[in-house]
């Protein structure tokens, strides 16, 4: 059975850890290669056995490699947020993206140590390097 939940998990996204949320990591199963009738996975270039698999999470609620990816092309860049605190009151952020962060499959610019929610980004601003003819 514990083969078969392996190869099930192939392209699905894991967290993997000891069960504490700081020593979880999430990440992408990319293989399952069994040794000594044990099945690993493989997540991050890293082996990992099946015991240490917390929960799968279904793929339409994380964050794709392709869109974290894009959203890396934002570092560097100036922007300006629409957030909302936890009363609903609306401010605005604005500031230069200093790195991602993916959280619980979802995507996170670090804003002054500030973390923005991808989707609340209104306004992305070209800096001077990108217009500058070579």
């Amino acid at each position: 059975l514990s083969s078969n939940q392996a190869y099930s998990m192939i392209g699905k996204y894991v967290y993997i850890g000891d069960g504490t949320s700081s020593n979880l990591i999430l990440g992408r199963v990319e293989g399952v290669y069994n040794e000594g009738g044990v099945s690993y996975l493989m997540v991050g270039g890293k082996t990992y056995g099946l015991s240490e698999v917390c929960a799968v999470v279904d793929g339409s609620s994380v964050a794709t490699d392709d869109e974290v990816l894009k959203s890396a092309a934002l570092i560097g860049k100036t922007v300006t947020a629409t957030v909302q605190d936890s009363e609903g009151v609306e401010s605005t952020i604005i500031g230069k993206v200093d790195r991602i962060l993916v959280k619980d499959g979802v995507i996170y610019l670090v804003i002054d140590e500030q973390n923005v929610r991808l989707s609340d980004i209104t306004e992305i601003a070209e800096t001077a390097a990108d217009t500058a003819e070579v």
